[in-house]
């Protein structure tokens, strides 16, 4: 992927609020994650995944089923992060 097609995927991916990968990182597996920002700057922390196998789920169900879950499971986390100040 180059520069400017991974800069839009990265655009979509914040204005959505999760991403996903469908045997991307490894065969048979199908991942949904989150973003955790610190309550205080806003910055990009970490992240929260559920992985799946592709033989028990298609990735449209994931998304139908999960993505509710896995931002707001993504939002509470991040509230409940101590101040990046305090991490150092």
């Amino acid at each position: 992927m180059d520069k400017d097609a991974l800069a839009a995927e990265l655009k979509k991916t914040k204005a959505r609020q999760y991403a996903m990968s469908t045997e991307e990182y490894l065969p048979g597996l199908i991942a949904i994650g989150a973003p955790l920002y610190d309550p205080l700057s806003g910055k990009g922390v970490g992240a929260v995944c559920f992985d799946f196998s592709v033989l028990q789920h298609s990735a449209n169900d994931i998304k139908a089923k999960y993505k509710g879950l896995i931002r707001e499971t993504a939002r509470t986390l991040s509230e409940l992060l101590p101040p990046e100040k305090s991490r150092r």
